[in-house]
């Protein structure tokens, strides 16, 4: 009984510290509100390295029709809130011309974002109207959840974890996860599934053994990298008419790597995910060093 009453509350993660986390957004390309249509049209690059701190490109036109782009910087507040001037510059190096250094030409006013996840927010430009934005995908990648995973839940405030396996059957619109923790308590969990940039999210409802009920989860920024790591955070509410993301009573971040589909070793453990299971054409660099090339500790 013991063994199942610890499972049930890192399952459902109930806890009633606090549960507010900084929002991260995604580096690379937004869209903004509904101008995507499969034609040149404008957008915004992102930049963050590590901290608070970001570069802003806007990528669009003057209003005779000729290309522009303008960058501002700052730093996020309050884990989502940003704001800076939109400086536009002038001669700098032409492609194939000599060398010479730009300079700022013209300050076109502030641009500010407010984000309300890691892939989306509303952005207000000069001029304009506040829109929705959201990091923009370009690529289906959806192929890299149907795998097994072992990693850590660690829930949330604390350094403490449990360990847990999954096995993920993804495909366009539906999600489905079976989560086994001690080797023993088994948690299903079925909803949907969409994609958030280079991450991916899940809402929907589970049942464990040891809670008297169905409850709802909403999975988020659910992620398998280039090198075969895992991650993803879970919300969690016990009642159904409620919204896991709005109020929770736990949450979980889930920190493993994706489990090769090969041998096992000797030990009975698996190796990460290759590239081609991943879908990545080539190998990465570290996966072509020969292992007498490393050297001995």
């Amino acid at each position: 009984m013991k063994k199942l009453t610890r499972f049930a509350v890192a399952a459902v993660a109930c806890i009633t510290t606090q549960l507010a986390f900084a929002i991260v957004p995604q580096q690379g390309m937004w869209s903004i509100g509904t101008e995507v249509n499969g034609k040149p049209g404008r957008g915004i690059q992102l930049d963050r390295q590590g901290g608070n701190y970001i570069i802003l490109t806007y990528i669009g036109y003057r209003p005779d029709g000729s290309s522009m782009f303008l960058q501002a910087s700052g730093k996020l507040v309050n884990g989502m809130s940003f704001s800076g001037d939109l400086i536009e510059y002038k001669n700098g190096r032409s492609l194939g011309g000599q060398a010479r250094d730009g300079e700022a030409a013209k300050n076109a006013g502030v641009v500010s974002i407010e984000f309300d996840s890691t892939s989306s927010g509303t952005v207000t430009l000069p001029g304009e109207a506040p829109k929705s934005i959201s990091r923009f995908q370009f690529e289906d990648h959806i192929g890299r959840l149907n795998h097994n995973f072992s990693y850590r839940s660690y829930r949330a405030n604390s350094r403490h974890y449990v360990e847990s396996q999954a096995t993920i059957r993804a495909s366009e619109g539906q999600f489905s996860m079976t989560e086994v923790t001690d080797g023993l308590n088994q948690c299903q969990y079925s909803g949907d599934i969409r994609p958030t940039g280079e991450t991916f999210a899940s809402t929907g409802t589970a049942s464990c053994p040891g809670v008297p009920s169905t409850f709802r989860y909403a999975l988020i920024d659910i992620k398998v990298d280039d090198y075969g790591m895992f991650s993803a955070r879970m919300f969690t509410s016990i009642s159904l008419d409620a919204d896991p993301l709005v109020d929770p009573v736990g949450m979980r971040h889930l920190q493993g790597v994706c489990e090769s589909a090969g041998p096992e070793f000797a030990d009975g453990s698996k190796s990460r995910c290759n590239a081609q299971e991943l879908n990545i054409d080539t190998l990465h660099q570290a996966d072509k060093i020969s292992p007498s090339l490393i050297p001995a500790p």
